[in-house]
C-alpha cells in the first residue's frame, strides 16, 4: 500500500466535518415535541423525525476543527422549524414501531 493509500484509508472523514443543521435541528425538536399531542418518542420514531427533517434542508457542512465565530447561518428559524414540524407530523402519521412512547 502506497503512502497516499494509507492516508486516505486511516483519514476521519466524519470526525472533521459536521452538518451545522444537526444542533438546529436537534433543539428544535425538543422545542416542538410538545406542540403534536401523541407523538411518539420512543428512539426509533425520534431518530426518523431528526433524519426526515435533515432531509428536508440543504445541508451545510463544516469543518468541525475550525471555528468561525459570528459567521451567519445559511437557513432561518422559520425553515429549520417548517422542516421539524413536518417530519413530526409525517412520522406521527405514519409510525413504524408497534410499541409507541406518547408522553403528555
Amino acid at each position: 500500500m502506497s503512502k497516499g493509500e494509507e492516508i486516505i484509508r486511516h483519514h476521519e472523514f466524519r470526525e472533521r466535518s459536521i452538518n451545522e443543521n444537526e444542533n438546529r435541528v436537534i433543539a428544535k425538536i425538543r422545542e416542538l415535541w410538545k406542540t403534536l399531542p401523541g407523538l411518539c418518542i420512543c428512539g426509533q420514531c425520534l431518530d426518523n423525525i431528526f433524519c426526515l427533517a435533515l432531509n428536508y434542508l440543504p445541508p451545510r457542512y463544516e469543518n468541525a476543527v475550525i471555528h468561525h465565530i459570528g459567521k451567519p447561518t445559511s437557513l432561518s428559524d422559520e425553515e429549520i422549524d417548517s422542516s421539524v414540524r413536518m417530519a413530526m407530523e409525517k412520522v406521527h402519521r405514519h409510525p413504524k414501531v408497534a410499541a409507541h412512547k406518547v408522553v403528555n
